[in-house]
């Protein structure tokens, strides 16, 4: 690989011997290497590439030769999401496209050698494969080396969301190559003994005794096949039920003239601005993301709660929703800290939506507004912001009855100009509430 001032490597790029990821004027290139040459070749002459790509399955690309080798520029990105982000549908969705990928690799001689979740992203609300040298050539009675990876990247954290918290999929935070097989099952309920699919994928791979050097069995292609179609069967069948109690917050927040009142106002000043990309902080179930969608933005809900990030994934799926927690978002993990980026070094919007949030933040997490002030004018250019006064219901729910004396309008606003200039201040109809249109200073 040729160094030039204008190119550097992606930190998170070293583990694939076949290529690397490179930034080279600003744009993401796959650099092929040598040794990845004659899969590559493979993967595009027998047409796996094309199939995959009539399934919106993996990511485009264009190809070129220059002094660093052959290249490969995807489809540029303006977000990667990670694993530990995601929603039970994300996941489910994932691993489904990853055993389908899977599948028709055999049908074309080539086997999938990667089954990291990381690989997968949600482009155009589908989740498709971004790492196009994941390919090897299949050889008769070659096991799916991936295998153990899959288990450990999808079916443990959808078990444990399943059967215990949706919070459990943090874990994969603290073991970046999936959380392992023993944990999981000593964290399954007892029950799941008695499930066939639990022991096969779970505490079979838990009990196993483990050996660096045991010879892995042959199997043919056809049982291969069958064994890809059994467990996509299984995840099939895995289910998630709803439990938060945030569902229905807007609607229980406002009186009917209000809410009215601030789905008007918020659709208003998203028109007033031009289009581009729109992060919604504490989105709830994400009505005013689609509202954003639905005017031309690109955007990504955000909420601490899993329940509501799950439910903009299965009701607005053109909308991008993770579960990241405003006041401890993902940090920056993996190697030398700077494998796996912190959530605002990647997420780099042009306006921020922060509805129904500033109480939350400010008195449920004692973050002074001054601070919340400089935090949001790091990462946008436009604030469309809600206040929330200290004697509203409920801000004073949370408060219990505390006294928070620099929660006040006049230090919101006090605050907030030192970063922001506002655009336009419009009080919502019966009720304590005010929702703002700021531009950074």
């Amino acid at each position: 690989m040729v160094q030039t001032q204008q190119t550097r490597r992606e930190a998170a790029s070293f583990r694939d011997p076949a290529g690397q990821i490179v930034i080279r004027d600003g744009a993401i290139i796959r650099e092929v290497n040598p040794s990845g040459r004659a899969d590559y070749k493979l993967f595009m002459e027998s047409q796996l590439y094309a199939a995959l790509r009539a399934e919106l399955l993996i990511i485009s690309h264009a190809e070129s030769e220059d002094e660093n080798g052959l290249c490969l520029k995807p489809r540029q990105l303006d977000f990667i999401s990670y694993p530990y982000e995601w929603s039970f549908s994300y996941y489910k969705q994932a691993a489904l496209n990853t055993l389908r990928i899977a599948e028709e690799a055999l049908k074309h001689g080539m086997m999938l050698k990667d089954a990291s979740a990381f690989n997968m992203q949600c482009i155009d609300g589908r989740m498709q494969l971004i790492d196009t040298l994941s390919f090897i050539k299949y050889e008769p009675g070659m096991p799916w080396f991936a295998f153990p990876q899959f288990l450990q990247h999808f079916i443990n954290p959808m078990l444990l969301m399943m059967n215990r918290n949706a919070e459990l999929a943090a874990l994969s935070t603290e073991f970046i190559d999936g959380i392992p097989s023993k944990l999981t099952a000593q964290l399954l309920p007892w029950y799941l003994h008695f499930s066939f699919n639990a022991l096969a994928y779970v505490y079979g791979p838990a009990w196993a005794k483990e050996s660096s050097n045991r010879a892995m069995p042959k199997i043919s292609q056809r049982q291969l096949l069958i064994f890809l179609a059994s467990l996509k069967s299984y995840v099939l069948s895995m289910r998630y039920d709803l439990k938060s109690a945030w569902s229905n917050y807007d609607d229980c927040s406002y009186s009917v003239a209000a809410r009215v009142d601030k789905r008007l106002v918020v659709a208003q000043m998203l028109m007033h601005l031009p289009f581009g990309k729109v992060l919604d902080l504490g989105a709830n179930t994400g009505h005013y993301s689609f509202a954003a969608a639905i005017i031309g933005h690109d955007v990504t809900a955000v909420d601490s709660d899993h329940d509501c990030v799950q439910y903009i994934t299965t009701h607005k799926p053109l909308i991008q929703a993770l579960k990241v927690n405003v006041c401890n978002p993902t940090p920056a993990i993996g190697w030398n800290n700077a494998e796996r980026k912190s959530f605002w070094d990647r997420c780099h919007p042009d306006t921020i939506l922060c509805l129904a949030l500033i109480h939350h933040l400010c008195i449920s997490n004692n973050t002074p507004l001054d601070y919340v002030a400089k935090m949001l004018s790091e990462h946008c250019e436009h604030l469309i912001i809600e206040w929330v006064a200290p004697d509203d219901p409920k801000a004073a729910t949370i408060a219990f009855n505390r006294i928070f004396p620099r929660y006040n309008l006049d230090v919101f606003k006090s605050a907030f100009s030192d970063y922001f200039t506002i655009e336009k201040e419009r009080p919502l109809v019966d009720s304590k509430r005010t929702i703002y249109l700021m531009e950074r200073r």
